[in-house]
């Protein structure tokens, strides 16, 4: 079975430097995301909804505020030629994360003591742990990247799993305890043994950054990488922020029970963006690097990729198109019956997120981070004008959604399609190839579906 699997595998992604570093982070990736997987039917009986959606919001909130927080130098480590630069680098994203914690507790601080809204779940003192997580995120970024540049792949898939057990035990106990607000204070404590763990393996990079650090030569270095914070930054926030707009819409138009039932779908079929996307980015990020400047070698690699993560997410995604509201009431009980027929909406979108959104990186390689801006602002404003246009004309939360996951479907078949291009593959034959093989898949579940559903 191994031997077939491998088979397979060597075909769809012929890379064997990029198949074996994938594999390092995708083994602890599976592991860490398996942990939260297997704990969430037990979470969902004990938070509510409602309790979803309050971390929801908390959740996007901070995460939208740790992108802002480095600039996105920690991207800059990575493209650096200078081994010290790079170690600048790490010092400057995690400075500028530490400098943004302490801006943003105050706000808060001052935020809550002028409202006073200790009644309110959404509002309550669970809020002053925004900062905290902001600061670990940078930290984490920043050491991802470090680690990256270095290729040591087995202390980031480490780390990840370090921080899915610590995080769903917290999660969990906090649940058995009956603290609605559990799941927050899960999440931060997660990341903080992650950031710990991974910076005690890269510290001698901040030593020696430290030991050389010059006020003059952390400006110089930041106006040398001017691009990251000035076109790559808001790239990542406008794209981040078109994917979290529904917690924000959904809270304004209907209620916190609803984010909350939007919120677990999305969490679970993040699951494989997550496990292979994001492991497989990290992976191509650098080796892209290495190939930029040769194009015939830069095409394969981003094709074979994509055909990659194509063909092992266009199954189980189909399967959650077709059968998703059986599913999730199935395994997370009647009460997120609601949750399933999202999960269905989402399916396309996250199936071409997976497949276009490791390659993506592509943008930062080849220096269009500009490109890459207004794409994402194009993005930001038909997803908006779709969750809108459902709330507000057809007022039901299921065309809100919907609306919102077909536009993120199309813009994300464009953009993967673009990205292809881009690296100079022939489009027609992929397109092609790309319908049929969801056509092949999607046909048999569907006459199950019609016929014995």
């Amino acid at each position: 079975m191994l031997s077939f699997i491998k088979r397979i595998v060597d075909k769809l992604l012929p890379n064997r430097e990029l198949f074996k570093n994938f594999l390092t982070l995708f083994t602890g990736a599976t592991l860490g995301q398996l942990i939260p997987f297997l704990a969430g039917p037990v979470l969902a009986r004990l938070y509510s909804p409602e309790d979803f959606g309050l971390y929801a919001l908390l959740s996007s909130t901070a995460g939208l505020a740790s992108i802002v927080a480095t600039g996105s130098y920690e991207f800059a480590i990575l493209t650096s030629d200078d081994d010290d630069e790079a170690n600048s680098l790490s010092l400057l994203s995690s400075l500028l994360s530490f400098i943004f914690s302490i801006i943003s507790a105050v706000i808060i601080i001052v935020v809550l003591l002028l409202v006073k809204p200790w009644d309110e779940n959404f509002l309550g003192w669970v809020w002053l742990l925004a900062p905290v997580f902001i600061f670990l995120q940078g930290v984490v970024n920043s050491s991802n990247y470090r680690l990256n540049r270095e290729k040591r792949y087995g202390i980031m898939a480490r780390g990840r799993l370090v921080r899915a057990f610590v995080m769903t035990g917290v999660q969990l106990l906090l649940g058995f305890l009956r603290l609605p607000w559990g799941l927050y204070p899960g999440m931060v404590t997660g990341h903080f043994t992650t950031a710990g763990y991974q910076f005690s393996k890269v510290k001698s990079s901040y030593a020696k950054a430290i030991k050389a650090f010059s006020l003059n030569n952390i400006k110089s270095l930041a106006r040398k990488y001017y691009r990251f914070p000035s076109f790559l930054l808001p790239a990542q926030l406008v794209n981040e922020f078109s994917v979290q707009v529904p917690v924000y819409l959904l809270k304004s138009f209907f209620t916190t029970a609803v984010v909350g039932l939007y919120a677990l779908p999305q969490k679970f079929l993040n699951v494989p963006v997550m496990l292979i996307g994001n492991s497989l980015g990290q992976v191509f990020f650098q080796k892209a690097v290495e190939q930029k400047d040769d194009k015939e070698a830069l095409g394969t690699t981003t094709l074979s990729l994509y055909r990659f993560l194509f063909r092992i997410g266009v199954v189980p995604f189909s399967v959650m198109l077709v059968f998703g509201d059986i599913l999730f009431a199935f395994v997370f009980g009647a009460e997120w019956h609601q949750s399933g027929l999202f999960a269905q909406m989402l399916s396309p979108w996250l199936l071409f997120v997976l497949a276009g959104s490791p390659i993506s990186k592509l943008f930062t390689v080849l220096d269009r981070q500009k490109q890459s801006l207004w794409l994402n602002i194009i993005l930001l404003t038909l997803r908006t004008s779709g969750l809108v246009v459902g709330a507000l004309i057809f007022r039901t939360e299921n065309m809100a959604v919907l609306l919102f996951s077909l536009t993120g479907f199309f813009y994300w078949a464009f953009l993967t399609f673009f990205i292809l291009r881009m690296a100079g593959v022939r489009l027609l034959p992929v397109v092609f190839e790309t319908i049929i093989t969801w056509g092949l898949v999607l046909l048999p579940m569907l006459l199950v579906r019609w016929y014995f559903i």
